[in-house]
């Protein structure tokens, strides 16, 4: 029988018998019974908490001791409780000298924070602290984002040996969902962050038991370690733009950020402690990992994943964690059924800010038959065409860790979203061919609308019809009589002006020399007539063009 069920037992029998009142035997046998207790002890308990009081008579010289705060001093200096004893009572006649029993005694008795504290510091203290819980009022409220370096080995692109890499990860503390896992090749920075807070934002769709459930959108506050890494101005600049507040968490207060670390705990158990190159799960007779070797030099490439396919490995893991983990705070929900049954609206990130602020820029990009090649994938999208020009560049802006598309820019102007062409839905070729469409029917028209201004020169326009200005045979009209063809012909005069004899003129001597362009003189009047009238026709076709001087529109 413990002391508290002896206190409980003892002010039941007092209030049954009242003040100074005489306890039956019914009610002892009563009580006894219900706690399991002789009716004896419960007599004996009564009568002793009735007794009067006397004070102890201790015996001189002796007394209890008692742990102050010097002595918890004494024990942080020397971090030894026999060291801190002797320093505090060098000889056995030191006054109030106590056992080393004794004072080993009281210091294992004092609170387990404290004792932790003085003997392993801040660390070993805030191990044995209890925490409130911090919970989001609903979806999208508070993001949690950290970082750290994972106890891995991967290969990257044009680099001999494999190297740890960074993964950095956003979640939702309303739902605990885990809205983005990005891996980079280096320690995070201003631009990696905005990557992964852009890749958070995204709208990213999921399958839950047949209904599409979108998980993203813009948070009220967002929560991170206070370290310089986070306290770039860009990201300042990021998160107003977003209209969302920072949290910066304490420095060395890690338990603020509870739920990023409690992530990572759960990464490292659940995805890399099964993968290749995993530089846990102990050390060999060698004093090297079991399972890899600690120098990256002696490392074959082959036996570890590239830093894509770890990528790939990261995004399942937290998909099916989503997807898959029970939550006993969420009532046994998953944390995407959480997320589901939220009705907090989302807010959706617009396309401008989005590019604007979270996304990272390559420069000088081509664009060929197939599109932008960009990280060994071809992007296309029927604004690109207007680009393909020798010597024109675009600049590239871009997720780490998503490759369905890419943002295309000219300068700072946007041109485009690209997608990857192996992943274009129907909707998006059919908005590529329509370009294309559209394109070739304005060069049709062009080309017939030039077609017609070429005959309409060759009609109309008669100085092009001559190499030069000058005629082959020039002939002086002057002092010549204009007679009518019907005129009769007059008989020469007696008497009158007789022309004289001319040479005969030779059969061979060359007719007059036509132009290269000159038009041919027409042989019969039949002919005339045909090219009269293909002349008017030309005209009367030519006239019915707006803004001409053939004459009045039809």
């Amino acid at each position: 029988m413990n002391a508290e069920t002896r206190d409980v037992v003892v002010r039941a029998a007092l209030r049954l018998s009242g003040s100074g009142g005489t306890l039956s035997d019914a009610m002892v046998e009563q009580l006894a019974e219900r706690f399991d207790v002789s009716q004896r002890s419960v007599r004996r308990w009564v009568a002793a908490t009735r007794a009067p009081k006397l004070e102890p008579q201790g015996t001189s010289g002796t007394r209890s001791f008692v742990m102050t705060e010097a002595h918890l001093v004494s024990i942080r200096s020397h971090l030894n409780a026999h060291a801190a004893w002797e320093s505090l009572w060098p000889s056995k006649d030191s006054p109030g000298r106590p056992g080393y029993s004794t004072f080993a005694r009281a210091f294992r008795n004092m609170p387990a924070p404290i004792k932790a504290g003085v003997m392993e510091g801040w660390d070993g203290m805030m191990a044995h602290h209890v925490y409130l819980p911090m919970t989001a009022p609903h979806r999208n409220h508070t993001w949690h984002l950290d970082h750290t370096q994972a106890d891995l080995w991967v290969t990257i692109p044009r680099y001999q040996d494999p190297i740890r890499p960074w993964v950095s990860i956003v979640r939702d503390n309303a739902t605990s969902a885990k809205l983005t896992a990005v891996a980079y090749t280096g320690r995070p920075n201003e631009e990696t962050i905005r990557d992964t807070l852009a890749t958070a934002a995204q709208p990213e769709t999921y399958d839950l038991n047949g209904e599409e459930v979108v998980v993203g959108g813009v948070p009220v506050q967002l929560v991170f370690d206070n370290a310089k890494e986070h306290f770039a101005e860009a990201i300042r600049q990021g998160a107003l733009m977003m209209g969302t507040f920072i949290a910066p968490t304490k420095a060395y207060h890690k338990w603020q950020n509870g739920p990023a670390e409690a992530t990572f705990n759960g990464l490292n158990r659940q995805l890399l402690a099964g993968l290749p190159g995993y530089t846990g799960g102990g050390k060999n007779d060698h004093g090297q990992p079991s399972f890899v070797d600690s120098n990256p030099s002696k490392i074959d490439p082959a036996k570890v994943l590239t830093i894509k396919q770890f990528q790939k490995e990261l995004d399942r893991w937290r998909i099916h964690t989503n997807l898959t983990s029970s939550l006993t705070r969420l009532g046994n929900q998953s944390p995407l059924a959480a997320w589901h049954d939220d009705p907090t609206e989302l807010e959706i990130l617009s396309d401008a800010t989005f590019r604007a602020m979270m996304m990272r820029t390559a420069k000088g990009r081509v664009v060929n038959g197939e599109g932008i090649h960009w990280r060994g994938i071809y992007y296309t999208a029927g604004e690109l065409s207007s680009y393909r020009e020798r010597g024109y560049f675009l600049d590239v802006r871009y997720l780490n860790r998503e490759n369905r598309f890419i943002e295309v820019f000219d300068g700072d102007t946007h041109v485009c979203r690209a997608w990857d062409r192996n992943l274009l839905t129907d909707e998006q070729r059919r908005q590529i061919l329509g370009v294309r469409g559209r394109n070739v029917a304005f060069q049709n028209r062009v080309d017939a609308s030039a077609l017609q201004d070429r005959l309409h020169r060759k009609v109309t326009d008669d100085a092009e019809a001559y190499d030069d200005d000058t005629q082959d045979w020039p002939i002086d009209v002057t002092g010549l009589e204009l007679v009518p063809d019907d005129a009769p012909e007059k008989p020469l005069e007696s008497g009158g002006f007789t022309p004289p004899d001319l040479p005969a003129r030779s059969l061979t001597e060359p007719t007059a020399r036509r132009s290269k362009r000159m038009r041919a003189p027409a042989k019969n009047s039949q002919e005339m007539r045909k090219r009269d009238k293909a002349l008017e026709t030309s005209r009367d076709r030519i006239s019915t063009r707006p803004n001409t001087a053939f004459g009045e529109n039809k």
